[in-house]
């Protein structure tokens, strides 16, 4: 066989064990398979095999937060918000969820948006552990005023490249 014959089939091999073979898997399955990945670090293929579940049944906000908590720790902080918005006021069920929809629009940049969501969250917050809750969003305000204040402030460092010698 061919170097180039070898070389393609070791692409398709590496293309076919990428995209994963998932297709015509039931939704439980789906799932499994997105918590191994989970507890594998792959947070990537997590969120989008959760994603396919909630895809199939979007009436299920536990698919979406699975699909939430995967994109947020893979950081991947535009998608994570899409599912986080679908849950943004299920205080009881999913507490953290309008928490981190904030942060995610903080952590895009969008700092009064992220405000305005984090003071939603104050407004509805009625678990027991409230006052936790509220010196948090307290803290996350006082980061978005400071964020928002650094990103309009021009920076005047001045920076000097100087070579250590002609070999580098």
């Amino acid at each position: 066989m061919s170097k180039g014959a070898v070389a393609l089939i070791f692409i398709l091999g590496l293309t076919l064990t990428a995209c994963g073979s998932y297709e015509g898997l039931s939704s439980s399955d789906l799932k499994k398979e997105g918590e191994r990945m989970l507890s594998n670090n792959r947070y990537d293929e997590a969120a989008r095999l959760f994603a396919d579940v909630f895809r199939a049944d979007p009436t299920k906000n536990e698919n979406a937060y699975k699909v939430a908590e995967a994109y947020y720790a893979a950081r991947n902080y535009v998608k994570a918000k899409e599912y986080y918005q679908i849950l943004k006021d299920e205080f009881v069920e999913y507490p953290l969820a309008g928490i981190r929809y904030a942060r995610c629009l903080k952590q895009m940049g969008y700092y009064v948006d992220a405000k305005e969501a984090f003071t939603d969250v104050a407004l509805g917050y009625k678990n027991s552990d409230v006052d936790f809750v509220q010196k948090l969003i307290e803290q996350e305000v006082k980061g978005c005023d400071l964020a928002q204040k650094l990103s309009s402030t021009p920076d005047t460092t001045t920076y000097y490249l100087r070579h250590l010698n002609s070999l580098i």
